[in-house]
């Protein structure tokens, strides 16, 4: 168990530094849509605090690290959405929210 997750973490280092340099930049940008739009946005690295993006859905996040990242989506009367980033694995760095009222 202890090789497999050792050699896990290799893989993992191995695919950021390939992704890095195919795209020859240490950021991306996330853009982040929803249905409706003009939820709040919040988003953050596992282990940091959650930031607030200054624009609501179907705006972008721009130059975030190249990391895994999580964005919840909340509008008042529907239930929070939290989605979960990998741009090593997702090349497409769009999100696509629909949210549900809630009582639904």
């Amino acid at each position: 168990f202890a090789i497999q997750k050792t050699l896990g973490a290799f893989e993992e280092n191995e695919l950021a530094y390939r992704v890095a340099a195919d795209s020859g930049s240490l950021t991306f940008d996330l853009k982040v849509n929803s249905t409706p739009e003009g939820a709040a946005i919040q988003y953050r690295r596992r282990g940091d605090l959650y930031k607030t993006n200054s624009e609501g859905t179907n705006s972008t996040i721009s130059s975030l690290p190249f990391a895994i990242w999580t964005v919840r989506v909340h509008i008042p009367g529907y239930e929070d959405q939290e989605i979960e980033h990998d741009p090593f694995r997702q090349r497409d760095h769009v999100i696509n929210v629909i949210l549900t009222s809630k009582g639904n």
